[in-house]
């Protein structure tokens, strides 16, 4: 959905700078979701088995 809303923005609005902003968010979006999974997952792996 990004890829197609980045276009239509940048279509519709001549504006770079619109455009700009787009990719920053979605960049800086990523970047925390790959940064939580990573937490996550490292926490994951400290836990102890569960015995059974």
């Amino acid at each position: 959905m990004t890829p197609l809303a980045l276009t239509v923005a940048h279509l519709t609005s001549p504006v770079p700078a619109l455009l700009v902003d787009r990719v920053l968010e979605t960049v800086l979006g990523s970047v925390v979701a790959l940064v939580i999974v990573l937490l996550v997952r490292a926490r994951a792996r400290r836990r102890p088995a569960l015995p059974g």
